[in-house]
């Protein structure tokens, strides 16, 4: 019944007396089945009333840490309709809830079902967005699924697989800051995913189901795309190629940053060969931020000159990367200094009092086009005539003056 009823608890007199009659007795039984079934019909009472809910957080928590994996399922169940329904503000309110879910992602050796549960659960969260951004938890949890999702121990958990595979991409593409919250995450994740596959050597587990890290870093890179994350009122397809060219690649440039701050910190030989040939599978856009883009042109420069990688192939993705960079950073250059001469060729210098007409000489020598404005005279009739040095553009000037004096004296 409670399943199918809407409104304010409160108001609602005989849902109050079945509360009070009901369902509080059954949660505090000692019976387990009547407990468990006590415990959900609260659950369902909490979605009606929010101060019920906010009493009865704790309690719910209680029933996840002590209970058997069925009980632990409906107790993250509840927990998450509670904050769909009420809003965020319960996680500000109770900090130790979030650390709830992280326990549940982490418990997949024991209770791979309840792993499955709270993976579903913390994903309708996270895309809801009833865990905000500000939060301090919201990058551990991210980080926490893109790891369950490559490694080996979850291969047999298709709960999590499915979950994972639908949800990861969705999230990333759906927003700017979820992007760039994927970036901020990624390289940690492939740290812990390198050790998982190291201590899996160790072991001599060779054989468990692991994708290899280029795979997970291509992953990765295409989860940071600019081109293919929304943008509201833009119908931009994969196909519009002059569309994506216009497109913002500021993330990838950060990409590009916390992979060569990686690379300086001291990381092992072997991994360093693993995140070295991204660097060439990012898009590097022209229309990026232009300091973020000289900042970075700069700081690969600098890798380049001190030969920061090793290997052939880590090698040739950075020098990638510094021809991209360079290509875009020398046509900025250009366009400044063809914006500079446009303006100093446009300004016209004020005679004082009369209205004066200024001749410019477009010069073209071996250094390229140069537009030189150089000493006046004034005629008798006001205008400013430019004093070419050279001979035969000061010839053909006095000819056509000349020529228009004759017409003016036969006229």
């Amino acid at each position: 019944m409670l399943e199918n009823v809407e409104g304010n608890l409160q108001q609602n007199a005989h849902l109050v007396a079945m509360l009070n009659n009901l369902v509080v007795p059954a949660v505090r039984s000692h019976e387990a089945p009547v407990r468990e079934r006590g415990l959900l019909c609260l659950g369902l009472c909490s979605l009606l009333d929010k101060s019920l809910a906010e009493e009865n957080l704790t309690l719910f928590m209680h029933f996840f840490s002590k209970g058997h994996s069925a009980l632990q399922i409906t107790a993250l169940q509840i927990l998450t309709d509670i904050l769909n329904q009420h809003g965020a503000h319960l996680l500000d309110t109770n900090p130790t809830l979030l650390k709830v879910y992280l326990k549940a992602l982490k418990s997949g050796s024991k209770a791979p079902e309840v792993q499955a549960a709270a993976t579903v659960a913390i994903s309708k969260l996270m895309l809801g967005r009833v865990i905000s951004d500000s939060s301090t938890t919201v990058e551990d949890l991210l980080k926490t699924l893109v790891v369950l999702y490559f490694d080996p121990s979850t291969a047999h958990n298709q709960g999590v697989r499915q979950t994972l595979s639908y949800f990861l991409p969705v999230y990333s593409f759906s927003r700017k800051e979820n992007q760039d919250r994927m970036r901020k995450v990624a390289l940690d994740a492939m740290h812990k995913i390198f050790e998982i596959q190291e201590t899996l050597d160790d072991e001599g587990d060779a054989e468990s189901e692991m994708v290899s890290l280029s795979t997970i870093g291509a992953h990765l890179i295409d989860w940071t795309d600019p081109r293919k994350c929304y943008v509201p009122g833009n119908q931009l397809t994969l196909n519009d190629e002059g569309a994506k060219k216009g497109i913002n690649g500021d993330v990838h440039l950060e990409f590009a940053r916390d992979l060569l701050e990686r690379l300086k910190s001291g990381i092992s030989r072997e991994e360093k060969k693993t995140l070295a040939p991204l660097l060439a599978k990012l898009y590097i856009s022209p229309t990026s931020t232009e300091t973020l883009i000289r900042e970075v042109y700069e700081e690969v420069s600098i890798a380049v000159d001190e030969k920061l990688i090793a290997d052939a192939t880590g090698r040739n993705a950075l020098y990638k990367i510094h021809v991209n960079l360079g290509k875009i950073v020398n046509s900025l250059t250009e366009k400044e200094k063809a914006t500079g001469k446009s303006r100093k060729s446009s300004v016209t210098p004020s005679v004082a009092d009369e209205d004066r007409t200024v001749i410019t000489i477009e010069n073209d020598d071996a250094e390229g086009e140069k537009t030189e404005l150089v000493k006046v005279e004034e005629d008798d009739e006001g205008t400013v005539i430019a004093d070419v040095d050279a001979k035969t553009t000061r010839d053909s000037l006095v000819e056509s003056l000349l020529s228009d004096d004759d017409t003016e004296m036969t006229g």
